[in-house]
């Protein structure tokens, strides 16, 4: 399986990352009127995910949206990214709307590192 995007995460550092939704001609999706975003990583070997998190437009917690640009930014935390116990994942993010359509990022590959101690 072939990603376009591929991060690497730090196990127990922070990490901002960003999505950009696309559609099938590879132009920006306009998210405007979005109400709630979910994010999820899972081993790419299978299984459930490993990590998950979502929120609304009213309270976004740890995501930024920018609607005209099409971008959805997450912050992961450093817990978070801690409990990720698989070395290669694959993740997505989802962005619901009021009238209820969803849009699904491409997916991409999540490089999971062990940090070391200073």
């Amino acid at each position: 399986m072939k990603f376009r995007k591929r991060i690497t995460l730090v196990r127990g550092e922070q990490k901002y990352v960003e999505v950009t939704l696309r559609d099938d001609n590879g132009d920006v999706q306009n998210l405007t009127g979005w109400s709630s975003v979910a994010f999820a990583l899972a081993a790419f070997s299978g299984g459930a995910a490993q990590l998950t998190k979502s929120g609304t437009s009213s309270d976004p917690g740890d995501f930024t949206v920018d609607a005209a640009g099409g971008k959805v930014t997450i912050l992961l935390r450093a817990a978070e990214t801690s409990a990720v116990t698989a070395d290669e994942c694959v993740g997505d993010v989802r962005v619901t709307f009021g009238t209820g359509e969803v849009l699904r990022s491409e997916k991409f590959m999540a490089v999971m590192e062990t940090g070391v101690a200073a």
